[in-house]
């Protein structure tokens, strides 16, 4: 945590612009608290959580602790969290904030930061932990509700459950992010994952500040998907509510949002009653693992009918995804029917597309016809990325997942491409709802492990998103909670950076991207700011540029050494944002290592993996210096 920073700084930052004006009461002074937090008798649980954050926080800040009660003291200020009868009695309302939008409102002794903070029910049956027995009481309780052998999608609910924050992540979150939108307005951030990626000033005294704002995304869709969410996302799942993230489960169900085709086929059940609705490849229909389906089944089309209505009926879903299961696009089949609706002459990105709209525009007029309020989604993706062009028009409940890779628009002959394919998709499109599909996967083992950042490409696209998308959802690679030490570097110690500005932007892209870098190095490396901000500007000019260039590699490794030059060398600020957050390389070769400047070197080597040193280090192994070992083994 940064412990350096003034209440000269705090002050300053209350009355600028963007954040809160001037005080009429103290919240805090000299250690002693001079306010308490007020809260419902029976609060909600996001309530409960955003009222220990708040109290947390302004400990830290100040060495004071806020009580947290139900009825106001006399001579007390009061800050109302979450909605209560004290709320009430002072007009304040939340009925219309959605999407976790807040208000932050104050009188000469209060301050209110409330938002809707509605507690997720879960619908029987639903999964309470991963296992087979579990799995199977759960599917035995669908198939009573079908009359089939479906896979219960409610099965894997427990994921989305955090035991030790005692919230589901489609829990409301209005009132939380009001709370850590005070936080940052006393300075506190937020850039990577637990208490190493926070930057807390201390300051002797917190002013209750005058405010009236209601605040509301751009995006009222803002999900990160973590690959490994089975084992544990640990600090990431709180990470992601103080960065205003939010499950969209009012937008798009509790269920993935892909692939929703293996629910209706994946049950062993399923595949010996009925081959006939798999894939006929090289003589054998293809059963293994999920299965493959064929999509020119009539009998698999009137099943995933059936499966998608028993999810609106039952799991009363406003959406539910209708999209092929993964790996599809690199198929074939002897099938010479299933081959003839191919069009490889579109190239890769549409050589699927024709075929499987057809198939999945055909599913969605008919569940249009039972359930019109609801909406089904599929995503642009593999080899059916592009519009088809045997459709005019698009089933109006069906929603477009836009899977794209941001960090590639940087060549705008990508970024022109995308961009028309979604002004084509667009106009097929008469519900109007698209959502896009990102990817933050560098720090996997097998990925080149090169410093890929792209601020600029986000800004750019999150700006022409706005009114177009609902939102997006990124998928983001991280280690198995419990594995993290094994792999010997920090999974998001470059990614934090690009999936930070991400979720802020998300809030308000017309954000200056320039002042939200300046307000990053600043924090987050202290003497250290300018020297990482060069190399971070390097590496967004040049990653691209890495897995061939040894000059440009070369280049890297030196930036970065200046940027350890100027690190703090204090062993007490290892884990403050004065010390400095190092992504390096541990895999990249001896040869590379010793001779990255050589005209004559090729890069041999595909998979240099990022390794995390100084600040990211402490998560794996105790630092003893400002900045642990540079590792180039």
């Amino acid at each position: 945590m940064l412990k350096h920073l003034g209440s000269s700084f705090v002050v300053a930052l209350l009355v600028s612009p963007h954040s809160l004006s001037a005080a009429v009461s103290i919240i805090v002074e000299n250690g002693k608290p001079l306010a308490e937090i007020v809260i419902a008798e029976k609060p909600a649980r996001m309530t409960k959580l955003a009222a220990k954050e708040l109290q947390g926080y302004v400990a830290k800040m100040s060495g004071a602790t806020l009580p947290i009660v139900t009825e106001r003291n006399a001579g007390k200020a009061a800050i109302f969290v979450g909605m209560s009868h004290h709320t009430d009695a002072l007009g304040l309302a939340t009925a219309k904030l959605k999407h976790g939008a807040f208000r932050m409102a104050s009188g000469e002794d209060w301050l209110a930061l409330l938002g809707a903070d509605k507690d997720y029910v879960p619908i029987e049956p639903w999964g309470r932990k991963r296992d087979k027995n579990e799995a199977a009481r759960v599917n035995a309780e669908w198939d009573k509700i079908t009359g089939d052998t479906f896979w219960n999608t409610a099965s894997e609910l427990y994921q989305r459950y955090h035991t030790e924050l005692d919230i589901w992540e489609m829990d409301d979150a209005g009132t939380f992010n009001a709370v850590n939108e005070f936080l940052r307005g006393l300075g506190c951030r937020w850039f990577a994952p637990g208490e190493i990626g926070e930057v807390v000033p201390q300051v002797t005294k917190i002013p209750m500040p005058q405010v009236n704002r209601t605040v509301t995304p751009d995006f009222a869709f803002r999900r990160f998907s973590y690959y490994t969410q089975h084992t544990g996302i640990g600090d990431r799942a709180l990470w992601d509510l103080r960065l205003g993230l939010n499950f969209g489960a009012e937008i798009a169900g509790f269920t993935q949002i892909c692939h929703g085709l293996k629910f209706v086929i994946m049950r062993d059940e399923m595949k010996k009653a009925h081959p006939e609705m798999y894939l006929l490849t090289d003589g054998k229909r293809v059963t293994a693992n999920e299965g493959m389906p064929n999509l020119l089944s009539p009998l698999l089309f009137e099943k995933q009918v059936t499966h998608v209505r028993a999810m609106f009926d039952h799991f009363r879903e406003p959406m539910h995804n209708i999209d092929l299961v993964d790996g599809y696009s690199g198929r074939t089949s002897d099938d010479p029917a299933w081959r003839a609706q191919l069009t490889p002459e579109r190239g890769w990105s549409g050589t699927m597309s024709d075929h499987v709209w057809g198939y999945l525009n055909r599913v969605a007029l008919e569940v249009h016809r039972s359930h019109p309020d609801r909406l089904v989604s599929a995503l642009a993706y593999g080899a059916y990325t592009q519009p088809p062009e045997k459709i005019e028009k698009l089933s109006p409940n069906l929603a477009l997942i836009d899977v794209r890779h941001r960090q590639e628009f940087w060549d705008e002959a990508i970024w022109n491409e995308r961009r028309q394919w979604r002004a084509e998709w667009l106009k097929k499109l008469p519900s109007g709802k698209y959502i896009s599909w990102d990817f933050s996967t560098n720090a996997r083992p097998e990925q080149a492990g090169r410093p890929v950042y792209y601020s600029r490409q986000i800004s750019r696209d999150l700006r022409e998103l706005k009114g177009v998308s609902l939102g997006e959802q990124v998928e983001v690679y991280a280690h198995p909670t419990g594995t993290e030490k094994s792999f010997g570097y920090n999974d998001l110690a470059i990614e934090h950076l690009n999936l930070y500005l991400t979720a802020r932007l998300y809030w308000d892209v017309n954000q200056d991207v320039n002042a939200m870098l300046a307000d990053y190095f600043t924090n987050y490396y202290g003497p250290a700011a300018e020297a990482m901000r060069t190399f971070v500007t390097h590496a967004e000019a040049n990653w691209m540029h890495m897995n061939t260039d040894a000059t440009k590699i070369g280049e890297s490794f030196d930036l970065l050494a200046k940027a350890k030059a100027a690190a703090d060398p204090t062993p007490a600020r290892n884990r403050s944002a004065a010390s400095l957050s190092m992504a390096t390389w541990t895999k990249l070769g001896g040869a590379m290592c010793a001779s990255h400047r050589s005209s004559s070197f090729a890069p041999k080597i595909r998979s240099p993996r990022a390794a995390a040193a100084s600040r990211f280090s402490a998560m794996a192994a105790p630092c003893t210096s400002a900045l642990c070992a540079w590792s180039r083994t």
